[in-house]
């Protein structure tokens, strides 16, 4: 789930939660399963997306990830011609689990 980890009106820094649950009525909310990382294409925001199984059975998020043009460490730029010079730029982006388990 997406949530803003320091506040409750929109903004961006976006992340997606991590909570578990046997029941779906108690949950246990985990540490978040992505952030922004600062730099790089999701450096403002982790933005919506799903969840799939690979064909050798890893799992994947895949998720758009947010920059903004105003953020130094969030490159690159888009090509001119794709880009639509919004205040922020998005790209499709994915996540693997960094063990097999996880």
């Amino acid at each position: 789930y997406q949530h803003l980890p320091n506040g409750c009106e929109w903004a961006f820094n976006l992340v997606w939660g991590h909570s578990v649950s046997s029941d779906l009525i108690h949950w246990e909310h985990l540490p978040d399963a992505i952030v922004p990382d600062g730099s790089g294409l999701d450096a403002d925001g982790c933005f919506s997306g799903c969840a799939a199984i690979d064909t050798d059975g890893t799992p994947l998020i895949l998720y758009t990830g947010v920059r903004l043009r105003t953020n130094p460490n969030a490159a690159p730029m888009p090509p001119p011609e794709c880009d639509l010079n919004l205040p922020f730029i998005e790209s499709q982006l994915y996540a693997t689990p960094l063990e097999k388990g996880d």
